[in-house]
């Protein structure tokens, strides 16, 4: 096998690495961060060999910091001992064992959910699985025309899901037939939730929207979104929150689509938007964390800000104790 180069997307400085006998380069970021300009790493293959250099735009291409012979390498015979995970907490808890499993076709980069007897869930390909809880078995499948990232919900025997083939799907929850499909202008990544009868669900369309859970039928739209919409919304009684990643997070009324308020954590850079995070609400507060590494509350009626901290150092994960009293 030929050396394996591994080039990351995280820091500022080049790095040399050895991965139990692969060498390894980690390039830098194209961020600047306290630069005054960007760069990148170009890695050009000649003859032999890989080269590494760092390039400045307009400005300059450096020497070279690493390389790497391209040569046949006996790693099949290197014997050296290397550290692998312990498995030994199992053994500390026997009554803890594997049901069954199943090996899918394609990644999953969703939520599965439970509803009653079946375990449901998207993958990569665009297909929603329905198994059966207790054996693992098929139960239906329902394919889409685009790759998955959408989580699903459920509602009186409806599955609501979206894909990157620019379609809200409801699919019946027993045999996986479809109900209806409502089109859009782009591929979806976000995940609607369902609140009564209502379906609240943003799109990379720069929209956001309140569907009718038994027809699909658009009860309002709120087209003033800065760029694409990624995240779960939150919601109480009177409004529905969440954040684009056009830096700005949003706070909507639930039955007009009216903009209530939105805010911004003062940063430009799209990089640091409220995007990612499923945003939770109670007490008269919404919570969200973000890639600025700060936790910040705000009063869910006028959108100020209530406190911002960063002494946890919160990123894009968040959720909220059963009995709502701890984020």
């Amino acid at each position: 096998a030929n050396t394996q180069a591994m080039l990351c997307g995280h820091g500022h400085r080049n790095k040399n690495y050895d991965f139990e006998g692969i060498p390894g380069a980690m390039g830098r970021s194209n961020l600047r961060a306290k630069y005054r300009i960007g760069g990148y790493n170009l890695v050009s293959v000649q003859n032999d060999s890989l080269f590494f250099r760092e390039r400045t735009p307009g400005y300059q291409t450096g020497d070279v910091w690493r390389k790497f012979p391209l040569e046949e390498q006996p790693y099949q015979a290197d014997a050296t001992p290397y550290p692998r995970p312990s498995y030994e907490i199992n053994e500390q808890y026997p009554h803890v064992k594997k049901v069954w499993a199943i090996q899918d076709d394609s990644d999953i980069a969703a939520e599965i959910i439970v509803v009653d007897d079946l375990a449901i869930y998207p993958n990569a390909n665009g297909c929603v699985r329905a198994l059966n809880v207790d054996s693992g078995k098929e139960i239906w499948a329902f394919q889409t025309g685009g790759r998955i990232f959408s989580s699903p919900v459920e509602k009186d025997g409806k599955i609501v899901i979206a894909s990157t083939d620019s379609v809200i799907y409801c699919i019946e929850k027993t045999a996986g037939e479809l109900i209806w499909k409502k089109r859009t202008e782009k591929a979806i990544v976000a995940h609607p939730v369902i609140d009564e009868d209502r379906i609240y669900i943003g799109s990379s369309e720069g929209k956001f929207r309140c569907l009718d859970l038994n027809t699909g039928k658009d009860i309002w739209t709120f087209d003033e979104v800065d760029f694409f919409i990624e995240t779960k919304p939150a919601y109480d009684e009177e409004r529905v929150y969440f954040g684009s990643w056009g830096t700005y997070f949003y706070a909507l009324d639930k039955k007009t689509g009216e903009l209530a308020w939105k805010w911004n954590n003062g940063r430009s850079s799209r990089l640091y938007s409220p995007a990612a995070c499923h945003p939770v609400v109670t007490n008269g507060r919404e919570f969200h964390v973000a890639p600025d590494r700060y936790v910040t509350a705000l009063d869910a009626k006028t959108g100020g800000e209530i406190w911002r901290s960063n002494e946890q150092k919160g990123r894009e994960s968040i959720c909220l104790s059963e009995d709502e009293s701890m984020i």
